[in-house]
C-alpha cells in the first residue's frame, strides 16, 4: 500500500473501499468494486450535463451508450434529453444532457445504481503467497 496504492485499470474508474485493496495485497484474493468517474457540469448552452470521464474495467463504452439510448427511447429515463460521445485518443467523455427541473447529482447516483457504471472485479493472485513463503524462516 505504501508503494502501490491500488491497481490501475486502463479505462480508469474509482475503487470503492480501501480495505478491499489491503486484503487483496495481503492474501492475493478478493474483489474490488470499481465505479465510473464523472461530474455534473453546465454546458456552453446553459444545459445541465452529466459528464462521464472514466468507466470501470471491462465495460464496453458503446454497449453502455446503446443501452442508455434504448432506455431513453422506451421512456425509462424521461429526464435524459441527449447522449453524446466525445471520446478521443485523449480519453473517454460521455455527456448525458439532463432536462430542466431535474437534479443532475441525484440522477447520476441513480444511473450508477441502475446501469453498469459500477462493476465488481474478482482477483486471485499467486505472488502474495509466494512472497509469504519466501519470508518464512528455514527450518534446518
Amino acid at each position: 500500500m505504501k508503494f502501490i496504492p491500488g491497481p490501475d485499470f486502463p479505462t480508469g474508474g474509482e475503487i470503492i473501499g480501501k480495505e478491499a485493496i489491503r486484503q487483496l495485497y495481503e492474501t492475493g484474493m478478493g474483489s474490488l468494486r470499481v465505479q465510473s468517474k464523472g461530474k455534473t457540469e453546465v454546458s456552453s448552452k446553459g444545459v445541465k450535463v452529466i459528464a462521464i470521464s472514466e468507466l470501470p474495467f471491462a465495460l464496453k463504452k458503446m454497449v453502455l451508450i446503446e443501452k442508455l439510448a434504448e432506455q431513453v427511447h422506451s421512456g425509462e429515463y424521461p429526464w435524459i434529453l441527449d447522449i453524446r460521445d466525445f471520446s478521443s485518443r485523449d480519453g473517454i467523455r460521455i455527456e448525458i444532457e439532463v432536462r430542466r427541473g431535474y437534479d443532475e447529482q441525484k440522477l447520476f447516483r441513480e444511473l450508477r445504481q441502475c446501469q453498469p457504471l459500477e462493476h465488481t472485479i474478482a482477483f486471485r493472485w499467486s505472488w502474495p503467497t509466494a512472497m509469504a513463503r519466501r519470508q518464512r524462516p528455514c527450518s534446518t
